[in-house]
């Protein structure tokens, strides 16, 4: 009896700390030691507690507002504990987590003051209601049916949908003095404002959409050939002469179509796939070269552009291939960057289906004079690499002149600094 006592209050101890964390009545009061197995490198705490709620199936809430912005988190857990991992990545921020009676873990600051009916969050307690607020202010809701109706709209022969969209065609495309897609997005699609630092330094970003109906995710949902971008970021490593045309729809209309997280628009970018019964072949290239100057910079730096393509096509299939490399400066220098691609396109005609399919691949890397570690920000030479791969294949069976099929499968993949911020597999909650 004495010895089953002595287990019995080792127990008691063990689970007290634990016992503490939790919501009394919780459905779910062992939220917090649920063991988690997440890596994440150099993302913003937004971006990781995004992921750490999809990929884990943990029912995490936090409003955006409370969340420090130049806050990066890298971590690599097997097994360990969700209350360490939420430690470990609010460490030094200020903010705590806390349970909701309904099992829902809520980031909330630390400083509350205590009232009726509390939970207690690090140390400090708080409302039900505080907390029920600020799970309502970031939750994923269930909206209702959309339906959608309306007749094609004039000037977009290359869609019928009932949407404002802008089109740029293949013939633009070809008239356009520019190669890199971030000038081409800037001179044919005004109003798409690009944070860019020219052709050195990190890939440019979107930074505002006019029209947009979202003041905290400013990012268009990017596709390429159908398939979704694992970062939405990084449409401007593909080489802008293998693009056939562009699509994008602004605001929230695309919504309807693409789901909740399109509410800022959709960009669309098919690339070069040949002409099925062209019975040619032609052979297209490019070779820039040429100072680049900009004024922060003490001297110009070389700039080096190739390319080259081959395109080609039989009766039923077309084909598209081509490759580039750009280099700005040396390695070494402040700054600097090389990149290359590889693509491959291709479309076949079988009877009432046709078949189109893309594969590219390529390497982003760059020097960037400016490091920002812990919200500090220093003038010292940082060399990042970017990697991307990518495919996708799609079928569409015209069935009738008024219905058609349509499948696409793909893949993208991304590493480096441009974390993916997208889930790999969507979740019911999105």
């Amino acid at each position: 009896m004495q010895r089953f006592r002595r287990l019995a209050a080792c127990w008691i101890a063990l689970a007290a700390p634990l016992a503490a964390q939790t919501a009394p009545g919780s459905p779910n009061g062992n939220v917090l030691a649920r063991p988690v197995s997440f890596h994440i490198r150099n993302a913003t705490l937004g971006d990781a507690l995004t992921r750490l709620r999809h990929e884990e199936g943990i029912p995490l809430a936090w409003s955006a507002d409370l969340l420090p912005t130049d806050r990066r988190v890298t971590l690599d857990f097997n097994g360990e504990t969700l209350a360490l991992a939420l430690d470990v990545m609010l460490s030094g921020s200020n903010l705590g987590v806390a349970v909701a009676r309904d099992g829902t873990v809520v980031i909330v600051p630390r400083t509350v003051e205590p009232g009726r009916g509390t939970t207690v969050v690090a140390g400090h307690e708080m409302t039900e209601t505080a907390i029920e607020h600020a799970r309502l202010a970031s939750g994923v809701r269930q909206l209702d049916q959309i339906v959608v109706t309306g007749s094609a709209v004039a000037g977009a022969p290359e869609r019928e949908m009932p949407t404002a969209m802008n089109v740029v065609g293949s013939q633009r495309l070809e008239e356009s003095p520019y190669s890199r897609v971030a000038d081409v997005m800037r001179t044919l699609l005004p109003g798409v404002v690009l944070w860019d630092r020219g052709p050195s330094g990190p890939p440019p970003q979107v930074t505002s959409v006019r029209g947009v109906s979202s003041f905290t995710t400013r990012a268009l949902k990017t596709y390429v050939d159908g398939v979704e971008l694992a970062s939405p970021d990084l449409f401007t490593l593909v080489d802008g002469r293998s693009i056939e045309r562009i699509e994008v729809i602004r605001g929230p209309q695309g919504a309807a179509l693409y789901g909740p997280d399109a509410i800022n628009g959709i960009l669309q970018i098919i690339t070069r796939k040949g002409t099925p019964g062209s019975r040619s072949a032609g052979l297209r290239g490019a070779l820039t070269a040429g100072p680049y100057d900009r004024p922060d910079l003490p001297d110009a730096a070389l700039y080096q552009d190739y390319s080259a393509a081959l395109t080609g096509g039989t009766s039923a299939v077309g084909v598209d291939a081509g490759g580039s490399f750009v280099q700005s400066g040396s390695s070494g220098s402040i700054p600097w960057l090389q990149t290359w691609t590889a693509q491959v396109g291709s479309q076949a005609v079988l009877g009432s289906v046709v078949l189109s399919g893309s594969a590219r691949m390529g390497e982003y890397q760059y020097g960037d004079e400016r490091t920002t570690i812990n919200g500090v920000t220093t003038d010292s030479l940082t060399t990042s690499t970017i990697e991307e791969q990518g495919f996708g294949l799609t079928a569409l069976h015209s069935v009738s002149r008024s219905w058609q099929q349509t499948l696409t499968i793909g893949q993208h993949r991304v590493s480096g600094p441009r974390e993916p911020n997208r889930p790999a597999l969507l979740t019911p909650r999105l």
